[in-house]
């Protein structure tokens, strides 16, 4: 039993090895295709309501959001809606998200 058991053990630590050398090839490989990244923050507090967006050559964008306060949440959800639909149409993808507090959410995109 024991040239079997040292088999499995071989086998099991050989598919590890595979397994760990193809996800690094495929962080690397996007690593070396220099990926684009794009900010876009969203800002409804009481004061300044807009949508930025930071593109990966330096412009910026900013659209105006509705002040903030219930009657207003489906308007801007639909402007913030529509920017995301629209980048997502020019081949960024949605990579991550974070609010920092109440009024605040940054969306991280990705080129493809």
């Amino acid at each position: 039993m024991k040239p079997t058991k040292s088999k499995l053990i071989f086998a099991s630590l050989a598919l590890c090895l595979v397994i760990i050398s193809a996800s690094s090839f495929n962080s690397s490989k996007s690593q070396q295709a220099g990926g684009k990244y794009l900010s876009m923050r969203t800002m409804e507090g009481m004061l300044d309501n807009k949508l930025i967006v930071a593109y990966e050559d330096g412009r910026i964008e900013e659209i105006e959001l509705a002040r903030s306060k219930p009657a207003n949440v489906g308007e801007n959800l639909k402007k913030i809606t529509a920017k995301i639909n629209m980048l997502s149409g020019q081949g960024y993808e949605l990579i991550a998200t974070s609010g920092t507090d109440q009024w605040t959410s940054t969306y991280t995109f990705l080129k493809k």
